[in-house]
C-alpha cells in the first residue's frame, strides 16, 4: 500500500493523449495559429508586393553580387536608384513577390503549395550556370525586406513565422529545381 514501487508504477504508467498535428503543419513547419497569423501580416505585404520585392533584389545583389549575372534584362542598372526606377526592374520583382502571394494564399493546402514552389524551383533549371543552391543568397534579402514593409506589425512572433516559412519555400524551390528534368 505504501510502498514506493507501487506508486512509481501508477504513476509511470500514466499515459499522455498525443497532440495530433495536423497535415499542415507535418510539411510547412506552422501551426494552425502561425498559419493564421501568417495569413493576416501577409496582407500587409501583399499591398506593397512591387516595393517589397524591390527591395529584395536590391539588397540581394548588393550582398550576393555575383546573383546579378543572372537577370540580364537588369544589365546597365549598375546601382539601386536605377533599379528602383526601372520599369523592367520593378515589374520582375512584382512578378517574383506575386508567385510568392500565389503560394502564399494556399498555406492551408500543401499540397498545391508545394507544386507552386516545385514548379517555379524547376522554372530556373532554365538559367545557364544557376546553382540551386543560389536560392539561399535571397533568405536574409526577403526577410529584411519583409520588416521594412511591415514595420511595427513585423513582430517577434512574425519572426519566427517568416523565417519557418523562408526556409520551406527555399528548400522546395531547391527541390523543384533538382527534380527537373
Amino acid at each position: 500500500m505504501g510502498c514506493i514501487s507501487s506508486k512509481t508504477s501508477r504513476r509511470n504508467s500514466l499515459e499522455l493523449p498525443e497532440v495530433e498535428v495536423d497535415k499542415t503543419e507535418k510539411v510547412i513547419g506552422l501551426t494552425k495559429r502561425q498559419r493564421f497569423l501568417l495569413k493576416g501580416s501577409w496582407k500587409g505585404v501583399n499591398r506593397e508586393m512591387q516595393a517589397t520585392g524591390v527591395r529584395l533584389f536590391i539588397r540581394m545583389f548588393q550582398t550576393n553580387p555575383e546573383t546579378f549575372q543572372y537577370f540580364p534584362q537588369f544589365q546597365g542598372l549598375d546601382c539601386p536608384e536605377e533599379q528602383k526606377k526601372s520599369e523592367v526592374f520593378q515589374e520582375h520583382a512584382e512578378k517574383v513577390l506575386g508567385r510568392i502571394d500565389e503560394a502564399l494564399a494556399s498555406v492551408e493546402n500543401p499540397d498545391v503549395l508545394t507544386a507552386i514552389l516545385i514548379q517555379t524551383g524547376a522554372f530556373h533549371k532554365k538559367i545557364p550556370g544557376f546553382n540551386p543552391d543560389m536560392f539561399w543568397y535571397a533568405e536574409e534579402p526577403f526577410l529584411e525586406s519583409l520588416r521594412v514593409t511591415l514595420d511595427e506589425r513585423y513582430t517577434p512572433q512574425m519572426d519566427v513565422i517568416y523565417n519557418i516559412i523562408t526556409k520551406y519555400i527555399i528548400q522546395t524551390l531547391i527541390d523543384g529545381y533538382n527534380q527537373a528534368a
